[in-house]
């Protein structure tokens, strides 16, 4: 597929550092259709520079939505964070589908959703997509930090899910910078104890994927850095490797 361009419909700040961007599909028809996991690379070339930039933003729109929606958190000398909080509506974004992570309804028993920050982008995308599966059995963990309690983005729809799903769909999230004694906040970052209440009890060949996005401290922590800038997953290290994972049932975003 080749790069096409969305013009951006509506842009909102949801908290302090990031942006909710709107794009409509071309057609009056048209859907997205992108498969679970998918991300779009987006590609802009700014004023002076040689060269384009690329960055890869992972929707949390429904594939059946005319509208792609992005969750964007801008980041210091983020070229392509700072281009994107610029953007006024009406003005375009060259994006290109980019499948992350085919996925198949039952084809896993558990799965460990990992995020930090605006990591819980690929792990909303997942989610919504089984749980609104009613074929589909998969048991969800979420364990989702932050540094505050502001900084938890989607939490209204994430308590949503867990309140639709109960038996299906369990959030824990972490909060570094806790200064509040609310008991539904794990206090510190995300530890060994953590994920192991996270996970089943029998970590069996294809019954458990545990996937992880975040920023790299967290990631190589976790399940060790990926490789080739980013483009490969590297070998699994951290924590999970500690608590017996093997490569295959992890994923790096």
């Amino acid at each position: 597929m080749s790069f096409v361009s969305l013009t951006l419909e509506e842009a909102r700040m949801v908290n302090h550092d990031t942006k909710e961007l709107k794009f409509k599909l071309p057609g009056d028809d048209a859907t997205s259709g992108l498969t679970p996991v998918s991300s779009l690379l987006t590609r802009h070339t700014a004023a002076g520079a040689w060269f384009p930039t690329f960055r890869p933003y992972t929707p949390i729109s429904t594939p059946d939505s005319p509208y792609i929606t992005l969750l964007v958190k801008q980041y210091p000398n983020g070229r392509a964070s700072t281009h994107l909080h610029n953007l006024v509506p009406g003005q375009t974004l060259n994006v290109k589908a980019i499948p992350e992570l085919p996925y198949k309804a039952n084809q896993h028993k558990h799965m460990v959703l990992v995020a930090g920050g605006a990591g819980i982008t690929p792990m909303f995308q997942i989610a919504h997509t089984i749980l609104d599966n009613p074929e589909d059995k998969t048991q969800l963990s979420l364990i989702y930090a932050n540094k505050t309690e502001s900084d938890i983005l989607m939490k209204k729809e994430l308590d949503a899910l867990a309140s639709q799903y109960p038996q299906r769909f369990a959030t824990t999230y972490v909060i570094s910078d806790n200064k509040k004694d609310d008991r539904s906040l794990e206090k510190g970052y995300v530890t060994k104890e953590i994920l192991s209440k996270a996970l089943p009890a029998k970590l069996e060949g294809d019954d458990v994927k545990v996937l992880v996005c975040g920023p790299p401290a967290m990631l190589d922590a976790i399940a060790g850095a990926k490789g080739a800038k980013g483009w490969a997953q590297g070998r699994l290290d951290g924590m999970l490797k500690d608590l017996g994972l093997t490569e295959k049932q992890v994923h790096k975003f």
